[in-house]
């Protein structure tokens, strides 16, 4: 069970090892989108795997740190369900589908705002001007 969150790491990881050898355009842009996919459930995946784990071996580390990325990346989710409707400001969820439904849509913010900044820096790495970013 600890392994799944070692896999959903490698995806991009890979991503970015794969992607050296052809053109460099696109590089930062896809990982940065696959980092922002990914990033929500490896943290939910931390905190349910530690639980599985010894408390004194990797477990006990592994839970504070996918709890500190969960805290830090499930926020926008809840904000973004509030603002579409999906529930009222002063409820509080913590399970079921409207807490997964919270989790997608952070999944979703996430891969706007870490692939934007992959564009930003290939725009910088290459060299051109943007035509988004004002001179």
């Amino acid at each position: 069970m600890w392994i799944l969150p070692l896999l959903i790491i490698a995806v991009p990881v890979a991503v970015l090892i794969l992607k050296t050898g052809s053109k460099q355009g696109w590089r930062w842009r896809i990982f940065g989108a696959i980092a922002g996919l990914t990033i929500v459930p490896i943290s939910y995946g931390m905190n349910i795997a530690a639980y599985h784990i010894p408390v004194f071996s990797i477990g006990m580390p592994m839970e504070i740190i996918g709890m500190l990325l969960l805290i830090f990346h499930e926020a926008p989710g809840y904000q973004l369900g509030i603002w579409l409707g999906l529930y009222s400001g002063n409820e509080v969820i913590s399970q079921g589908m409207p807490y997964y439904y919270s989790l997608q849509l952070s999944a979703i913010f996430w891969f706007l705002i870490y692939g934007g900044a992959g564009y930003l820096f290939d725009i910088k790495r290459s060299g051109h001007k943007s035509r988004l970013i004002p001179a």
